[in-house]
């Protein structure tokens, strides 16, 4: 009887012991991503994660913004015309180097007007971004040389009558070139040139953007970490300077999911509120601020996009009260005649 007790304990010491080897193997095997992010919904850590399709804009399409939209920043912070010569000068040699051939194509822009002149040919302007258009002439007389008019003949014609104002498009066709400003423009001002260009421009073809999909890597699988090592799993709240419980846009949802965009838009919130109060024509200034909050929801889809636009507004209205401390007075600070 004493015997068959001891035996029995020593098959059950037995199998406890094995049952222990295996716990100690299992806890080896276990894996944990290298970022403190979960992933929750993540079945396999060892596939990519593919991201949602975004519209990219091709790289000499964004040299060319930043060369016109740098050229208005810094025509905006001119104190004379002289010195917007000098600046104009140099935007068009920037621009002449980038468009040594004239044609581009799969730019994106969106609609800002659709027309027709007095013979019912198509007059189609598209915004690259705010206050930098590519259009077509508006007449006959003017368009003799350059052809930009869209004929109603044309199977560019049929396309470009079903655009809707404010759609996001790709556009390809070609610039011309202009000795006095390197590239031929509508607008016939200097001042014009610089804060609101209008570059002439034949449409070859519009239509809907390619949208593009970028891949992140698999998270790292760590081996054999103590404990005292794992990653802090808690999650940070992210609070923009808006209600994120009513986020609708996709800019808003992305604002709301990266601190890196939320920061920024609190920042930009604390810019834009020091500068309402400086502002002597409210209106106007809310009218252009109401404008910028429009342009952003309609267009940006990612977060470089509004990394840029951030950016950007940041720039303008930092300048807005620079001006105003140096007593110059900046768009949306005098009233409106």
């Amino acid at each position: 009887m004493n015997k068959s007790y001891i035996s029995l304990l020593s098959i059950s010491a037995c199998f406890l012991l094995i049952g222990c080897n295996n716990n100690e193997k299992s806890v080896e095997n276990i894996t944990i991503p290298a970022s403190t992010e979960i992933a929750p919904h993540l079945e396999n850590p060892s596939e990519s994660i593919i991201e949602k399709p975004t519209i990219q804009l091709p790289n000499d399409e964004k040299k060319f913004i930043n060369i016109v939209s740098k050229a208005q920043q810094d025509a905006e912070n001119a104190n004379n015309d002289m010195q917007r010569g000098g600046i104009f000068s140099r935007r068009n040699e920037a621009l002449c180097n980038l468009l040594q051939d004239l044609n581009i194509s799969d730019w994106i822009g969106t609609v800002k007007n659709l027309g027709a002149n007095s013979d019912g040919k198509g007059v189609l302007e598209i915004e690259l971004a705010r206050n930098i258009s590519l259009k077509t002439w508006n007449n006959s007389f003017s368009d003799l040389d350059y052809h930009t008019l869209i004929d109603p003949n044309e199977k560019l014609f049929k396309t470009a009558s079903n655009l809707i104002v404010g759609q996001k498009i790709a556009l390809s066709g070609n610039f011309f070139r202009d000795n006095d400003s390197c590239l031929l423009e509508g607008s016939l001002t200097l001042q014009g040139k610089l804060s609101d260009p209008e570059f002439i421009f034949k449409y070859s073809a519009v239509g809907e953007p390619i949208l593009k999909t970028s891949v992140t890597p698999a998270p790292t699988t760590i081996k054999d970490s103590p404990s005292q090592n794992l990653p802090n799993l808690s999650t940070k709240v992210i609070s923009p300077s808006f209600d994120c419980k009513k986020a609708r846009s996709d800019s808003e949802k992305l604002i709301c999911a990266d601190e890196d965009l939320a920061n920024l838009d609190n920042n930009l919130s604390h810019i834009y509120e020091n500068s309402k109060l400086k502002a002597l024509d409210k209106k106007r200034f809310a009218e252009e601020n109401s404008y910028e909050w429009k342009w952003r929801e309609h267009n940006c889809h990612d977060k470089n996009c509004l990394l840029d636009w951030y950016k950007r507004r940041e720039d303008e209205l930092n300048s807005f009260n620079t001006r105003l401390e140096q007593g110059i007075p900046p768009i949306g600070s005098s009233p409106t005649n």
